[in-house]
């Protein structure tokens, strides 16, 4: 068996008489002014302190917690942005040169045909910077693999060709310089 609580005994102030009371001559409510604005304040109050911290920061618009699907959403609507932005500069931008290499004076044909020596300096600089910067495209470091095949079926059988040749077989150094001469004379009349 545990141990057994005895009763406290009553303080002093309990043993009072009550005859010393003062007589209450105003009701209770008397002192309260029960207006309809502090009605509504004092709910709100109510409210706020029923609210936890979690449930207030879910009401909060600022501080809500997002879900992921709506992170995800959010980061590609910006990144969509950025991209439309871009476009619109690079739009912008070629329109900007349009209006840059346009001439202000007009039809000037009669003046080409009058003074055909005049034409290379009415060539816009767009034109001449194009014709400048011509080059071939570079290719690509890797290849697709269909490509890859191609070459590697071509190569062996050439490869096979070779070794079937009898020429090759009797003096192969002498086909492959004859080889290599033939492809630097052909180079050679490409250049001239």
């Amino acid at each position: 068996m545990g141990k057994v609580k005895k009763p406290k005994a009553k303080a002093l102030g309990a043993f009072e008489s009550k005859n010393n009371s003062a007589p209450i001559k105003e009701s209770i409510s008397a002192n309260f002014d029960f207006s309809i604005k502090q009605g509504k304040s004092v709910v709100a109050d109510d409210v706020k302190s029923v609210l936890s911290y979690k449930s207030i920061k879910s009401h909060n618009p600022i501080n809500r917690i997002i879900k992921k699907k709506e992170k995800v959403n959010l980061k590609r609507k910006l990144l969509m942005k950025k991209i439309d932005l871009g476009n619109v500069l690079k739009k912008e931008q070629k329109i900007r040169d349009k209006r840059k290499n346009t001439s202000l004076i007009g039809d000037t044909n009669a003046l080409h045909d009058a003074l055909p020596s005049l034409d290379s300096l009415l060539k816009k600089k767009s034109d001449l910077e194009y014709q400048a910067s011509k080059e071939p495209k570079k290719k690509k470091g890797v290849e697709k693999a269909t490509k890859r095949k191609k070459k590697l079926t071509s190569n062996m059988e050439f490869y096979k060709r070779a070794i079937k040749d009898t020429t090759f077989k009797k003096n192969p150094f002498a086909v492959i310089s004859q080889h290599v001469q033939a492809v630097v004379q052909q180079e050679r009349c490409k250049i001239t």
